[in-house]
């Protein structure tokens, strides 16, 4: 069972996916993991699914500006899919993502680029990039 954030428990430990396939270790990062019966099996992402992101990133601004908001935030903080390719602890991968600091960033800077393609260069883009991610 798995302690989420909410306090409730889950029947299963959901799939987790990232750049690179990896073990996330139970202590010492966040501690809902080790609330874990079975830590997520985390699952590198294919080439598509990455794309696949990218695209999903600008649907969601299409429709936020559609709806009437004013600006964007696109997050790369705290774990989530976006900083995870930016950091060398959980991106390990060989190909065009991964490896140097450019490929590294790539999907970060795909996403803006097909953000910005999507609602246009005066719409207002925040993206928030963390200083710091705690990890080794």
């Amino acid at each position: 069972m798995l302690l989420t954030n909410t306090g409730l428990r889950k029947e299963s430990t959901p799939e987790d996916v990232a750049p690179s396939e990896m073990v996330i270790p139970t202590s010492g990062i966040n501690p809902l993991f080790g609330e874990a019966e079975f830590p997520p099996k985390v699952r590198a992402l294919t080439i598509e699914e990455i794309h696949v992101i990218k695209e999903t990133r600008g649907d969601a601004a299409v429709g936020a500006k559609e709806a009437g908001f004013d600006a964007l935030e696109l997050q790369a903080v705290e774990g989530n899919l976006l900083v995870r390719f930016t950091s060398p602890f959980a991106n390990r991968r060989k190909d065009e993502y991964g490896g140097a600091l450019k490929n590294q960033t790539r999907l970060l800077v795909e996403a803006v680029a097909n953000i910005k393609g999507r609602v246009g260069k005066d719409f207002p883009l925040i993206c928030r990039i963390a200083g710091i991610d705690l990890v080794p």
